[in-house]
């Protein structure tokens, strides 16, 4: 579990020295009509985690559960989240509706990002790995993968605040 921790907090870090020096005004400007601000990409990183936060609780509470074998040989790899060749809308619950001005929104998102790593830390490695949790587009993964998940899900996002800095930068 430790690697994957240790993987969190350096995808954090890029992260918020990325979007730490942008003023207010950029930080919530967007690109385009249609696309998302850094600030919108911010409060989804959130909901996300919140929401696989939330998952693992729920999922610790029923019989431990472990993939099947066939699973396990066929499933998509992670790294393929963070590939932004595909666009992928993010479900109705996942959008950024309401976000937080800029200073209230990173704290947001550190703070989910905390207890995240609490409860994968004092559950550990063996218990998250017989939790199964389904991804709406990839299919089911066990709770260890899915902490894994939130990585590579904010390398995504973390392509595209690159990608909106160079438009509105």
């Amino acid at each position: 579990m430790q690697k994957i921790i240790e993987r969190l907090d350096e995808i954090r870090k890029e992260l918020l020295d990325k979007v730490s020096p942008i003023d207010p005004k950029t930080f919530e400007k967007r690109p385009a009509e249609n696309q998302w601000s850094i600030a919108e990409v911010i409060h989804h990183l959130a909901l996300v985690e919140g929401h696989v936060t939330k998952e693992i609780e729920k999922r610790l509470s029923e019989p431990p559960r472990s993939l099947s074998t066939l699973r396990r040989l066929f499933q998509p790899p992670l790294w393929l989240v963070d590939v932004r060749l595909v666009k992928v809308k993010a479900p109705k619950r996942l959008e950024p509706l309401d976000v937080a001005p800029k200073e209230q929104n990173l704290k947001n998102l550190v703070q989910v990002r905390q207890t995240l790593k609490d409860l994968a830390v004092k559950t550990g490695r063996d218990r998250l790995e017989n939790i199964v949790i389904p991804h709406p587009f990839l299919g089911d993964y066990d709770g260890a993968q899915f902490v894994e998940f939130v990585g590579c899900h904010e390398t995504r996002h973390l392509k595209q605040i690159k990608e909106i800095i160079a438009k509105v930068g």
